[in-house]
């Protein structure tokens, strides 16, 4: 009695649902912590009068919810990895690129803007922005290194 869809084993199946469960964790509190330091990067930049950056901070507030619901997206769709591998398999080919679509809203807009307060002089927003552009990074850095995909 073989309950797997052919072509695809109980190991094959097993080390799907891990890679899909290890990918939601690592996903996860980056993309919250992001989510935070933007919350409060607005809150300070409206509280230093920086408001010429209230619509790129908005598009990137955006992008970032966009990341977060798409990471709870993954997380709710992973037990396919274990009930249904094929189209768990078939669904990761397009994970990558909805993943990084909105990080990489974020990394153009908050570039911008970190270059704009560089040359202001906004030294404080601009160390604020950093560690949001450096929480991308690493979550880029771990979409990239995932199996997904494969």
């Amino acid at each position: 009695m073989n309950d797997l869809p052919a072509g695809l084993s109980a190991a094959q199946s097993l080390e799907a649902a891990h890679q899909a469960a290890q990918m939601c964790r690592a996903l996860h509190a980056p993309s919250a912590a992001m989510g935070q330091l933007i919350d409060a990067l607005v809150v300070r930049s409206a509280a230093s009068g920086l408001v010429g950056a209230a619509a790129d901070l908005e598009r990137i507030r955006t992008a970032s919810a966009r990341l977060k619901a798409l990471v709870e997206q993954f997380a709710e769709s992973a037990r396919l990895a274990q009930e249904q591998p094929e189209q768990w398999r078939s669904a990761l080919a397009h994970l990558r690129h909805d993943l990084r679509t909105p990080l990489n809203a974020v990394k153009g807009y908050g570039d911008m803007l970190l270059d704009d307060w560089r040359d202001e002089g906004q030294d404080a927003a601009a160390s604020d922005l950093q560690g949001v552009l450096a929480v991308a990074d690493e979550l880029l850095a771990l979409i990239d290194a995932a199996p997904l995909g494969a």
